[in-house]
C-alpha cells in the first residue's frame, strides 16, 4: 500500500488573510495553500516528502510577501470569500461521511488529507501489462483513522469518515491541518 499526504495552510500577507498567489500551490477554493508530498510505501517517507513539500510552498509564499497559516479553521472576511468564489469559482463544500451524514461546510476549513493506493501489477509472461488499482477496505480503513484521532477531529470541529473517491484509491478528509503527522506516521505504520 502507498501513502500520500497534502496538507493545507490559510494564506496571509501583512497579517490579513489573502487569496493564494498564482505562484504558490493552492487548493481549488483560492484561499489554501497547500504542499503534497510524494506517496511511499513507508509512512515516515511519506510524511518527509509532504514536509519538503510544505519548505517549497513557504519559499513560495514569501516571495510574493505572504505567510503560510497552520489552523484549523479560520474567520476569513466576507469579502475575501466572494473574491475567491469570483476568481476561483469553487463554492463552499457540502459532502457526506462514510457515516450517511451530509453537511454544507461554510466554515473555511484547513486539512492533512491522506491518499490510499494499493496497486497490483498485471503481467503477461513475465511482462508488464498494465498497472490496476487493487482493492482497499475502504471503511476499515477510515473507521481506524477515525477511533485512532477521534479526539483531533472533535477538537477541531471536523466530521469524521469524510473522504473522496480517487483513481488511483482514496483520500481520507476528517484530519484538521494541525494534526501531529509523526502520530499520524505510526497510524499509518501500524496498517501497512
Amino acid at each position: 500500500m502507498k501513502f500520500g499526504l497534502e496538507r493545507e495552510y490559510f494564506i496571509t500577507r501583512d497579517g490579513q488573510f489573502c487569496l493564494s498567489p498564482t505562484t504558490v500551490p493552492h487548493d481549488e477554493c483560492g484561499y489554501l495553500a497547500e504542499a503534497r508530498g510524494e506517496p511511499h510505501t513507508d509512512p515516515t517517507a511519506a510524511i518527509f516528502s509532504l514536509l519538503a513539500d510544505e519548505h517549497r510552498v513557504r519559499i513560495a509564499a514569501k516571495k510574493c510577501g505572504c505567510e503560510l497559516v497552520l489552523e484549523a479553521t479560520a474567520k476569513l472576511p466576507t469579502t475575501l470569500i466572494r473574491d475567491a468564489l469570483r476568481s476561483y469559482g469553487k463554492p463552499p463544500a457540502t459532502a457526506t461521511s462514510l457515516y450517511g451524514r451530509t453537511y454544507r461546510d461554510l466554515t473555511p476549513r484547513a486539512g492533512v488529507h491522506i491518499h490510499f493506493s494499493n496497486e497490483i501489477n498485471v503481467t503477461h509472461d513475465g511482462k508488464l501489462i498494465n498497472t490496476v488499482a487493487a482493492l482497499l477496505d475502504i471503511p476499515k480503513i477510515i473507521m481506524s483513522l477515525d477511533q485512532a484521532f477521534a479526539d483531533v477531529i472533535r477538537e477541531a470541529r471536523r466530521l469524521p469518515g469524510m473522504y473522496g473517491m480517487k483513481p488511483w484509491g482514496f483520500e481520507y478528509r476528517s484530519l484538521p491541518t494541525t494534526v501531529d503527522l509523526l502520530r499520524v506516521a505510526a497510524f499509518l505504520d501500524s496498517v501497512r
